[in-house]
This record gives structure tokens, sequence and C-alpha cells, in this order.
């Protein structure tokens, strides 16, 4: 526990060093200055320095104000700037590593409360110790908290605090503001970076992100790797959905931790648990770290040691998903056959049995194993393909050729499956009771439950797993399926000994002003898109347009796009150009900022393996 807890005190006080941006007000970036010579190929810090003024002379409180906001932009000497701006009292009790509050780019208001004598009417001074309250408010869109996690506000939720200032020696000076620094989208996107901490599923055979906000400098290496061995502190929602390949209690050695980089090599120096662990499984730490400290600035390559002395690694890397690719094409529906589309028009599945007359509707394929629903949506046939019959996804392994027709999962208006990389086709039931909710088949006739606490009183409307196997995104409205009662989720797998799942964690809400959605689909391993519909920007009224919502998994990026509005259907391979749209009139391809019809497509209920 004291390693942990060392692990998470020093990130707060790193994050606490480097966290602020600029709101609003005058600051200066260095043109010139000395000529020093260091270590070659070190990359720069991409943020610019910020050279905040500090207090001027017969400032008013909100101006005071004002220019703390703009000074704690400058992390250097430890805000020593945005200090300058406080009471001694409250410099020395302030510490702005508690969270990061994001706010609208505009609409910042920096207001005093009420002006008090003296203010104005130019017939009073201010009198020692008076105090003021000045109102910072600002739209609120997200806050990051002291482990770099985003959480996503509602729509035009308002951000408001008060800050107290208080006349000493002639001068306001704030003596009472939260621990937190407030800055602008624009200056968090320049001064920050989404980097993934890279997790590793329980059957070591993938590697699962997950998002974390750090500033984008070279001592973002040691918070990274602070956090991926903090495996005490895992965030709730994955805590039982991931693993790690570091021994428990590793830490890194030195005291306060640190990743110095030499040259573009961050050098890891773990404690002596390091040591303990076999061959192959200081590949998979190997992969872990290296994963995890891409697009880290000026590093590229990575070297483990263990008490100072370098990890002796077995030749190679480590053979584990990392974000894969999908390299087949897409399978469809075609004049009640399975087929797949290639660049010239469809090909029908052979080994698959016969589905004449069941209606085939909404087929999902990951490796050999291949589920479709038929009879009206009311059952699930999940089916063991050939090898030369499924499109298979880098690194999921195809098995032998069989499978008979069998209805494993009876239901009412159940939802497309989704087959994972264990080969357990995913879907849901409509309904109450115990046999409403997720539930997962495999090829063999086995059906397992998945207990979703959380979606008790839900009906799922749309779900898919993503291709590490670790993660789940579902759509559900309220058991009604009210309108405007729809969330998007994404919820952490665990699995039993055997592969097959049993219980799924959710996560915040990515995606809080959603009001109707479609469908959902994995576009990578940070990203889903929705095809649905968000509330206007008043807040109030639903956007009427039916949009392509492309969502971090943390809900910190939206990105979003038109589409025809008779979009039924979304699917992707990986990447955003991979997007495929079904419409009335045929599957859409994108190009560019737009969807055209793809060439030669046919049938329908297009998905993408995996």
């Amino acid at each position: 526990m004291a390693d942990r807890g060392r692990a998470r005190g020093v990130v707060a006080t790193a994050v606490a060093l480097v966290a602020a941006l600029v709101l609003t007000g005058c600051v200066t970036l260095p043109r010139e200055g000395p000529v020093e010579e260091g270590p070659a190929q070190v990359a720069a810090d991409p943020a610019p320095r910020i050279i905040p003024d500090g207090p001027q002379e017969n400032a008013a409180p909100d101006a005071v104000v004002r220019g703390w906001l703009t000074a704690s932009a400058a992390f250097d000497d430890d805000y020593s700037v945005a200090r300058s701006f406080l009471t001694a009292p409250a410099a020395s009790s302030w510490r702005p590593g508690g969270r990061v509050v994001v706010v609208a780019t505009g609409g910042l208001e920096v207001r005093e409360v009420a002006a008090g004598p003296g203010r104005g009417d130019g017939a009073t001074e201010p009198t020692a110790g008076e105090r003021r309250t000045v109102t910072v408010r600002a739209p609120l869109l997200g806050v990051v908290d002291d482990r770099g996690r985003w959480t996503s506000a509602e729509p035009r939720t308002p951000y408001t605090v008060d800050v107290t200032v208080v006349r000493v020696s002639g001068a306001w000076r704030i003596t009472e503001l939260p621990d937190e620094v407030v800055v602008s989208r624009n200056f968090f996107d320049q001064q920050y970076g989404a980097f993934q901490l890279q997790h590793l599923s329980p059957d070591g055979r993938a590697l699962v992100p997950e998002t974390r906000w750090f500033p984008q400098r070279q001592a973002t290496a040691t918070l990274l790797v602070s956090e991926l061995l903090s495996t005490g502190d895992r965030s709730a929602w994955l805590a039982d959905a991931v693993s790690t390949a570091f021994p428990v209690g590793t830490t890194l050695l030195s005291d306060p931790p640190a990743v110095p980089v030499e040259g573009t090599t961050a050098v890891v120096d773990l404690s002596a648990e390091a040591r303990t662990a076999p061959p192959e499984q200081r590949l998979l730490m190997q992969a872990q770290v290296t994963a995890t400290l891409r697009g880290v600035p000026g590093v590229t390559d990575v070297r483990l040691a263990a008490e100072g002395s370098a990890l002796t690694l077995p030749p190679g890397t480590a053979d584990v998903l990392d974000d894969p690719v999908v390299t087949g094409t897409p399978v469809v529906v075609e004049g009640g056959r399975l087929a797949r589309l290639d660049g010239e028009g469809v090909e029908i599945l052979g080994g698959v049995p016969d589905l004449a007359g069941r209606r085939p509707r909404l087929p999902a394929v990951a490796g050999d194993v291949l589920a479709v629903l038929v009879d009206d949506r009311t059952g699930m046939v999940v089916v063991r393909l050939p090898r030369d019959a499924a499109t298979v996804p880098d690194g999921t392994a195809a098995g032998a050729a069989g499978g008979a027709l069998e209805v494993v999962t009876p239901g009412t208006d159940l939802v497309g499956p989704s087959v994972d990389r264990f080969g357990w086709a995913w879907t849901a039931r409509s309904g109450a009771g115990d046999d409403a909710g997720l539930v997962a088949a495999d090829a063999d006739g086995d059906v397992a439950k998945v207990d979703a606490p959380w979606l008790a009183d839900r009906r799922v409307h749309a779900l898919q797993v993503s291709r590490d196997g670790a993660r789940v995104a579902v759509l559900s409205t309220d058991a009604a399926g009210t309108p405007g009662t729809v969330q998007l989720r994404v919820a952490g797998v665990e699995r039993s000994p055997g592969g097959s799942p049993a219980r799924v964690e959710v996560a915040g809400d990515p995606l809080p002003g959603l009001v109707d959605a479609l469908d959902v689909t994995w576009v990578d391993g940070q990203t889903v898109a929705v095809l649905g519909r968000v509330r206007g920007q008043d807040g109030a009224d639903p956007d009427s347009r039916l949009r392509l919502l492309e969502v971090a998994v943390d809900g910190s990026v939206v990105r979003s796009t038109d589409v025809p509005q008779d979009a039924v259907r979304v699917t992707s391979a990986k990447g955003r150009s991979t997007v495929l749209l079904e419409t009335a009139g045929g599957l859409l391809q994108r190009s560019g900022g737009s969807f055209v019809p793809r060439p030669g497509a046919a049938g329908v209920d297009a998905s993408f393996p995996g």
C-alpha cells in the first residue's frame, strides 16, 4: 500500500506542476535565450512555454482574479507567478493539481459580485482587510482528475466558482480559491495529450488501452509508467477486465519515481520484484511499457532495468494484439443467404448451414465463428465456419470446419450479435425477468448469462464488443424504450477462467447529450461511432438531424459528421476511413467529409469481422 500511495502522490504532484493553461489575459512566449549543450535527438516540448505577468499596480479585484487565471498557465517554479496573486497563507496552501476544469473557449465571465465602497465612485478608498467576492463563470465541458481521467459534463452545464479577495498592503490579493485549475478547451488541446495506459487482457493475448490526459512533456513518461504500475488503483470499470504482466509490488526504483529519457530511449528502472518475472512475461512487460509510452515527446524506444541493471529479455517481441487491423471484408445478407462483400460484388459464404426460409438478419463474424439472427429476430444461430469461409482479423485464430443449424439463444426482438475474439456471440433479450438482458453463446451450444446490474431496468438496442475482448459498447433506453432515455455506455468485461463473459462493469457517460441512437460500432481501440442525434446548442431541444458521432471512450473528444437521414446501421474495420453506413439506398463508404455509394455493394446488414 505504501508503494501505491507513493505513486499516486507523485502523479498528483507532477500534474500540479504542469497542469494549468491560459484562459484569458496577456502572456509572453520566449523568443530567445541561452544556447545550451544537451543530449542529441531530444525532442523539444511540443507545447509553448508561457511567461505570464505578475500582479499589476492598482488592479481591481476582478482584474486580480483574471491575472491569476492567466498566470496559472505558468508551471515553472511551482506556479510562482500565479501564487503572487494570492495572500501568503493562500499561496502556501493552494494545491492546483487537484483537478483540471475544462471550459468552453469563449464565454468566460469574471465579475465582482458587489463593487463595494471605493470601487467606481472615486469617493472612498478600500480599507485594509476589506474582502470582496469575484465570481468566475463559463460553460463546463469536462473535468480531469488527478489521475488524468476525463469526465464529461452534461450539455450546457455551467461552471461557477466564487473567489474571495482581500485588501493587503494597499493591493487586492486572493485569499480563498479552489484547489483546481480552470482552462479553456483550446489551450487544453494545445498543452495536453491523450495518452493510452496499455493494460493486459487476463489471458495475456491483447493490450487494452485506457485514455489518460497529461501534459505533453517528457516528464509525462514518469506519470504514465507510475500509473501503469499502480494496479491497485485502476479505474473501477476496468479493474476486473484487465491484468498486468508486472509482478505484484513492482514499482519504479527511484524515490521520487522517475523515468529518465536518454537520447530517445526511456529508461524504466524497476524494483527487485521485476526480476521474478519469467522471460516470456518480461516480453509482455516490455510490450505494455512500449505501447504506453507511444506518443510521449522525444521517446522512440524503451529499456527495462531492475535495481539499476538491464533486465534480460529473450529475443523477439511479445505476441499480443495491439489495436488489431481487420483484414476481412464485411459479411452481408444477400437474397436470404450469408455472403461477404468484396470489391466487385458479393461472394456467398461456404460452409454455412442452410438458412432458407429462416429470414437471417444482422450477421456477425470473428475468426471462425459466425452468428446470425433468424426467425424474425427470435433466435440466434452460432456456427463454426471452415477456414476458407471466415474473414479473419489479424491475430484471431481460425478453427476447423463444422457446425449445424441450431438456435442456441431464443428470445424476443434480439439485438444484432457481436462475436468476440474468444468465439462468444453476444446479444440481448428484451422483456423482464431472468431471461432478459445480455447473453452470449458459442458454437458448441454453451450459453452464458452476462451479469449487468446497471441494465436491470433498461432495454438494450445495440452492442459491440471491442476487438481486444475486454470492453463492450452498449446502447440502451429505459425498459419502455421512451424517447430521450437513450444512453451510450462502455463497460469492462470480466470473464471466467475459460473465457466466457461473466459480468460487465460500466464506466461513466461518454456522450451525455445523446437523445436518440440507432447503432454503435468500434472505430479503433479508443473510439466508438454512434449513429444518432444529440441535443441542440441550447441544451434543451434535440437536434433533429441524424449524425455519425465518433466518440472517445472516455468522452473527451466527439466528432460529428452529417449523414444521410435514412441511414440505419454503421460498421467499421479500423480507422475513420473504413466506416460504412447502410441506408435505404444501399451501402455508403466514407469519402473525405461525406459518404458516397460503395462500388459493387449489395445485400443488407453489413458487418465487418470482429
